[in-house]
C-alpha cells in the first residue's frame, strides 16, 4: 500500500463505513460535515468512479445539518480494502 491508499484507508477506517449485500453489491462511504467538502472532493478525484451526495437533516445537536457524503460502489474498492483488513457490515 503506497502512502496515499495508507491515507484514504486510515481516513474511512476511522470516519467510513462499508456494507455488503447479495450479488456482490455494496458500498463505502463517508460522511463529513460541509465545512470538510474539500476532504470528499479530493477522494472522488483519487478514488475512480466515486459520487458526492447532499444531505441535510435535523439532529439531536442542530437544526438543518448539512453534510457532504463520498460514495464508491466499486466491487474491487471494497475488495482491495477488505484484503487491507477493513472491517465490513453485511447486510442481513
Amino acid at each position: 500500500m503506497n502512502k496515499q491508499e495508507s491515507y484514504i484507508y486510515g481516513l474511512l477506517i476511522t470516519d467510513g463505513s462499508m456494507y455488503l449485500d447479495s450479488r456482490n453489491r455494496g458500498k463505502v462511504t463517508l460522511e463529513v460535515t460541509e465545512k470538510d467538502r474539500d476532504i470528499v472532493e479530493k477522494l472522488v478525484t483519487i478514488v475512480p468512479n466515486s459520487y458526492i451526495h447532499k444531505r441535510e437533516r435535523d439532529t439531536n445537536f442542530k437544526k438543518n445539518y448539512k453534510s457532504v457524503i463520498f460514495a464508491n460502489y466499486q466491487l474491487e474498492f471494497r475488495q482491495f480494502l477488505i484484503e487491507c483488513g477493513f472491517p465490513a457490515i453485511e447486510k442481513q
